[in-house]
């Protein structure tokens, strides 16, 4: 199944006219995907090699901190994927793959200086599109939820019965929580 054609499937009614609205999950992430399709075709209409969506995310996470196995975990990818990518990466001239850790090169520096001027531009865009609210206001928002590891329930939730056994479910603990 596509994401578009599980975004109608997840629409639901809402607003004045009745226009079926996704709900707010399924529209970020179709927006994730359109934002990061969009970058690399602009960096590429800049000149710059088309990079797969992966190799755009490991791209955007090396920082002189970051070894291989740091990137597998980001990206929530195989070692073995990371370490095609670097070298594939590495080829084009925007990597080097250091001792402990993967750097950009100067062109991958340039690369991802280039990309940071063209998310401010889809930035821009997105909030001239804007019906209300504050794109900055959205970003500490999302950065706030982003810093939490996944599963953390929100503070305003609570538990809650199922609609079919009308049984309370408790949240299940983390790991190593008892």
């Amino acid at each position: 199944m596509t994401a578009i054609s599980l975004s109608v499937r997840l629409t639901h009614m809402s607003g004045a006219d009745n226009a079926p609205v996704p709900p707010l999950a399924l529209s970020l992430l179709l927006a994730a995907e359109r934002l990061d399709a969009t970058l690399r075709e602009r960096l590429h209409a800049d000149g710059w090699p088309l990079l797969s969506r992966n190799q755009s995310r490991l791209i955007a996470e090396v920082d002189a901190h970051r070894t291989q196995s740091d990137l597998a975990r980001r990206l929530t990818i195989s070692r073995q994927s990371v370490h095609v990518m670097v070298a594939q990466l590495q080829a084009l001239g925007l990597l080097h793959d250091g001792p402990g850790s993967v750097q950009l090169s100067p062109t991958g520096d340039a690369l991802a200086t280039a990309a940071r001027a063209h998310l401010h531009a889809l930035e821009v865009e997105l909030q001239h599109s804007w019906d209300g609210g504050s794109v900055q206001s959205l970003r500490r928002s999302l950065a706030a939820w982003l810093a939490e590891p996944p599963g953390t329930p929100c503070a305003h939730e609570q538990p809650r019965a199922s609609p079919v056994t009308n049984t309370v479910h408790e949240r299940p603990p983390a790991l190593g929580e008892d």
